[in-house]
């Protein structure tokens, strides 16, 4: 059973700010999450999961605060409470504790958020009388968190940064290294810039296998039974996320047999008369330096004879004489086969992807929006 959760820090988008946090709050466990222009570290003195972040990767956006409350263990009068606050679609506050500490702790969120989810059979009287339009039941349990929203032991993740900086040392840049052990007077905190380099690259959502999963993703819905659509296909990092909507005079029932027949990694979760149908990949970027060659402006070309419309290619430098070639564009009406082709394009490939949202048509074809970012030399 969950019995605890980390401490969440929202940190400028550097690594400079990352060691200063590490520096002043040192942890052995942490999860790192970069999203809207700045990182959230999770840490703690305990291996545990960071719970707000599946969950709002299983939750539509919303443009106010909200917040959640879901019973744990055996869901009886006693059960400790997980409650969650969100506001601009990002974890704010969460805490384990029992149903009426949190209402205390809450107090704030609950006033200034616009709906409040209910995961628990034993919600306390005041709550539902005070709040009673606010509340909405969810489905939503915390049976299983899938492991890439555990936090990972520092010392593993500073083993792997290590090893990275070895490998790219090898490519000349020894004479880097060489300038730390230049003398000078109380340095302030010092921060390897290919550890920096390392930091972001592995934080990246690998396009591959991203793109493969998305193929099949959005031929599952175009199963579904006569009443009910796909509405879209979102990616939110490392989750797609798949749309369903009812049509007029849609039955349960067919709806409940469609869903019978899912794999079990496949979670659903009802958004007012809607479902979200989600899947993550589970998947990491590991660090290694690129040479790209003449790769970018093929493949940008490869992207042209797909179709690409409104394509923008640009080449920006980053740090530690890397570049980075940012790829936006839309395939309209495009036969869902494109995005299995692209995905074994991309498979050997330091190619990573930010933006992903599928519109179904007509099977098989989709209107796709993408923007992907490749990482080399």
């Amino acid at each position: 059973m969950i019995t605890l959760v980390p401490e969440i820090a929202r940190l400028p988008l550097s690594f400079a700010a990352l060691q200063k946090h590490r520096k002043l709050h040192p942890a052995p466990f942490e999860k790192i999450f970069k999203k809207d222009n700045a990182q959230y570290r999770y840490y703690g003195q305990e291996l545990c999961s960071c719970i707000g972040e599946y969950l709002l990767a299983k939750m539509p956006l919303h443009q106010t605060d909200w917040v959640m409350f879901i019973a744990l263990k055996n869901d009886d009068v006693l059960s400790p409470i997980y409650g969650l606050h969100v506001s601009n679609n990002a974890v704010v506050q969460e805490k384990i504790s029992t149903f009426d500490a949190l209402l205390t702790d809450f107090d704030y969120p609950l006033n200034q958020s616009s709906v409040i989810y209910i995961h628990s059979n034993h919600t306390p009287e005041h709550l539902l009388t005070i709040f009673a339009s606010k509340i909405k039941s969810s489905e939503l349990s915390l049976d299983f968190i899938p492991p890439q929203y555990n936090l990972k032991p520092l010392s593993k993740l500073n083993a792997k940064h290590v090893l990275a900086i070895s490998v790219l040392g090898l490519c000349g840049v020894g004479a880097l290294f060489s300038l730390t052990n230049v003398d000078s007077p109380a340095p302030k905190t010092q921060i390897d810039p290919w550890e920096a380099w390392v930091f972001n690259y592995t934080a990246q959502t690998p396009a591959a296998p991203l793109l493969k999963l998305s193929s099949t993703f959005i031929a599952l819905g175009w199963s579904l039974p006569q009443d009910w659509f796909v509405v879209d296909v979102i990616q939110t990092g490392v989750t797609l996320s798949l749309t369903v909507a009812p049509k007029d005079g849609a039955r349960q029932s067919s709806f409940n047999a469609w869903r019978d027949t899912l794999p079990g990694e496949i979670s659903v979760t009802p958004v007012d008369r809607n479902y979200m149908v989600s899947i993550n990949i589970d998947s990491e970027a590991q660090a290694k330096l690129y040479v790209a060659g003449h790769f970018p402006q093929r493949f940008h070309d490869d992207l042209v004879g797909f179709g690409a419309k409104e394509l923008s290619f640009i080449e920006t430098p980053a740090s530690n004489d890397t570049r980075e070639w940012t790829y936006q564009f839309k395939l309209p009406a495009t036969n869902i086969n494109t995005l299995a082709l692209l995905s074994e394009i991309t498979q050997k490939k330091p190619l990573f992807i930010s933006h992903l949202k599928l519109s179904p048509l007509t099977p098989p074809l989709v209107d796709v929006t993408m923007t992907l970012t490749l990482i080399g030399q």
